[in-house]
């Protein structure tokens, strides 16, 4: 080897040695946290840009007044309505009062003769049991049913319901405890009676069964004759105010 060469590779190496030292104490730089820049968040700012929008409670109230209104008003109009022709409603009301113009009276007096019986009969202590009405309806049903007619359909020629028919009932056997104990029906007066009238009943219906109907037809007959005289005195002394005169 020459000595150029060799004095070239040993420069070399000394280079490499100096490098690889350098290498071995050159420190890691730790890396610096990064700084987030703050926000600060003005609450105060945004209310002004973004303002509070103010709904008047009474314009909610109407509305809500006004939805709850027509609710009803759909659910229950045929208490309202009664009919509509070609969009037009006749109302109830407008019913009602033509009614009363023809008779108001009749129907107010009516209604003034029940509340008295009913007071006067709270006033005795004097009830009608479920028995006393069940037993009469039943015995209207039959009666009913032996000349080929029901009780419903009966009703509803006369207009009337069950409910009517029950209230009619109760009021009619309060009369008969308040005012029909005192009435008596003899015997002679049912043998009078039949006499009387004995082409009018059926043939083949039992003598029995024709004399318990005469003793109730001549019972009734007596006791709506008392009736009228009770009822009258008992308007009388009783305090009533009108209001609408018919």
């Amino acid at each position: 080897m020459h000595l150029k060469q060799y004095s070239e590779i040993k420069n070399l190496c000394y280079t490499t040695d100096i490098m690889a030292s350098k290498r071995k104490t050159t420190k890691t730089k730790t890396p610096q946290k990064v700084k987030l820049p703050k926000v600060n968040f003005n609450f105060k700012n945004l209310k002004e840009k973004f303002p509070k929008i103010k709904i008047n409670k009474k314009y909610i109230g109407g509305a809500l007044l006004a939805i709850i209104l027509g609710i009803t008003f759909f659910r229950f109009k045929n208490l309202v309505v009664a009919a509509m022709v070609n969009g037009e409603p006749i109302s109830r009301f407008k019913i009602i009062s033509e009614l009363e113009k023809r008779s108001g009276s009749q129907a107010l007096d009516s209604i003034i003769t029940q509340t008295l019986i009913s007071q006067e009969a709270k006033k005795q202590n004097i009830n009608v049991t479920q028995t006393e009405i069940d037993n009469q309806i039943n015995s209207l049903e039959n009666s009913l049913k032996s000349q080929g007619q029901d009780l419903n359909s009966a009703l509803a020629t006369q207009g009337m319901t069950k409910e009517d028919l029950i209230t009619q009932i109760s009021l009619q056997k309060m009369v008969e405890k308040l005012v029909g104990k005192d009435i008596e029906i003899k015997d002679q007066q049912i043998d009078d009676y039949i006499k009387a009238n004995k082409d009018t009943f059926p043939k083949d219906e039992k003598p029995e069964d024709i004399r318990s109907k005469v003793k109730n037809q001549l019972f009734q007959q007596a006791l709506s004759q008392k009736f009228q005289t009770w009822i009258t005195d008992l308007k009388s002394k009783a305090h009533i105010t009108y209001f609408i005169k018919y």
